[in-house]
């Protein structure tokens, strides 16, 4: 399903660059003028060729793409974005793939950040192996690129949380502890022994019955969240009143049911 909708979108897309380059004597790459053109310069202190003063080694690499978000639909499946390339030409020309149709464009450095110019400019900006760019050629459609052969290449980035998943994040501890059926057990239960630290990178660290539980990956799926791949039994959602309400199977296969307020 995502695959598709990667590549209606990505159609859209194509669709916009020809539309672009049809405005241009029907060819998809930068008009040959003097606004468009790179200039190379040569530092009086080095004989390498810079752009800005920043060495064009430093840039001139081909970068896989690890994100894309394109109208308000983010892809981070690197199975689905590796047809989508980005190169950078030591001679301050350099192209942009999508799934073999190229998208030309010069590039220079300006204040350590890499402008792109076609039949307009993109700024990008660089962390590490990682380049950022928030609106590629003003059509809307945000990407991130990572250095071929790089560790960022291969593991790419988590899926963005979703307003639901950033509402859980912080760290819950619980008050009020009963069965399914709202019944107390606060008689053979400690109302507050399970603490959550709940983060941005869909990993929990959990502490329950005195005991540290170690930390646990979670997914949200249909409306509640669960802990994936892990020993444990427990799932939470918010209630109306923004409590985390928490279900854990125990060991006679009954189950505790916590609620939690988050840490301020």
């Amino acid at each position: 399903m995502k695959k598709t909708i990667a590549l209606i979108l990505v159609s859209l897309m194509l669709t916009f660059l020809v539309a672009c380059g049809a405005d241009n004597g029907g060819e998809t790459k930068p008009a040959d003028t003097e606004a468009s053109k790179t200039d190379v310069d040569t530092s009086a202190d080095t004989d390498e060729e810079t752009q800005g003063g920043v060495p064009i080694d430093q840039f001139s690499e081909k970068y896989v793409c690890i994100y894309m978000d394109a109208y308000g639909s983010p892809l981070t499946d690197l199975d689905i974005l590796k047809d989508y390339t980005l190169e950078l030409k030591g001679d301050g020309t350099g192209k942009l793939e999508l799934d073999g149709i190229e998208n030309e464009f010069t590039w220079k450095v300006d204040g350590g950040k890499i402008v792109m110019t076609s039949y307009t400019d993109t700024v990008a900006t660089v962390d590490g192996d990682v380049i950022t760019i928030d609106d590629w050629m003003e059509q809307g459609v945000a990407y991130k690129f990572a250095k071929e052969g790089s560790e960022a290449a291969s593991a790419g980035i988590p899926e963005p949380l979703s307003e639901e998943e950033q509402a859980i994040i912080g760290t819950w501890t619980s008050y009020k502890v009963t069965d399914l059926l709202d019944e107390d057990l606060s008689d053979e239960i400690d109302p507050g022994s399970l603490t959550m630290d709940i983060k941005e990178d869909r990993t929990v660290d959990i502490e329950a019955f005195g005991e540290d539980l170690g930390t646990e990956t979670w997914e949200y799926l249909l409306g509640s969240f669960a802990l994936t791949e892990s020993d444990y039994s427990i799932d939470w959602e918010l209630d109306e009143d923004d409590n985390l309400v928490v279900d854990v199977l125990l060991d006679d296969d009954s189950y505790a049911r916590f609620y939690c307020v988050k840490d301020q």
